[in-house]
């Protein structure tokens, strides 16, 4: 807003009082000031945060139903495309909130993933290994960053990387 309001005021200026150019004040705006709001909107426009995270699976039935027994999260199946999801909800505004989705895949895929990892905040790391190791889920490893928190992985039944993190008490 402030870029806008700067390039409004030299604009004007450059116009001059009685409304008449003045050619060296427009190239200014022209050859300098423009760009640089430009440049200042760029800089600013960047990710904030994760929208979602859509798998895509061979059975997304399965899957669905798979994260929902091993790791408590509920999805709800949506008919009309096929997949099932989960909203993460952190606040009440429109986009603040994360979406978790599995759908099916267009094609069959490959066992051998290992494309991307799912990264699930928990609020109890034991208890969380605790109920994984209840459900049969084999935990590869763990590992403990003092200043981050506590990180476990597992594999999901189609080979998708599970991450799961603790945060670390402020």
């Amino acid at each position: 807003m402030t870029t806008l309001v700067t390039v409004a005021l030299l604009s004007f200026a450059a116009a001059g009082a009685g409304g008449q150019a003045l050619p060296e004040a427009q190239i200014v705006v022209n050859k300098e000031v423009l760009p640089m709001a430009g440049k200042i909107a760029e800089a600013q426009a960047k990710v904030e945060d994760v929208g979602g995270v859509f798998i895509y699976a061979n059975d997304a039935k399965s899957l669905a139903e798979w994260y929902k027994k091993k790791l408590g999260i509920e999805l709800v199946h949506n008919a009309a495309e096929g997949n099932y999801y989960h909203v993460f909800m952190r606040s009440k505004v429109p986009g603040a909130n994360t979406v978790f989705a599995i759908k099916p895949a267009a094609s069959r895929l490959s066992t051998e993933r290992n494309q991307f990892a799912v990264n699930f905040r928990i609020n109890d790391f034991d208890g969380f290994i605790k109920r994984l190791n209840s459900e049969g889920v084999s935990v590869d490893r763990t590992q403990d960053y003092p200043s981050f928190g506590r990180f476990g992985w597992i594999k999901d039944p189609e080979g998708n990387q599970v991450e799961f993190w603790q945060p670390a008490p402020l």
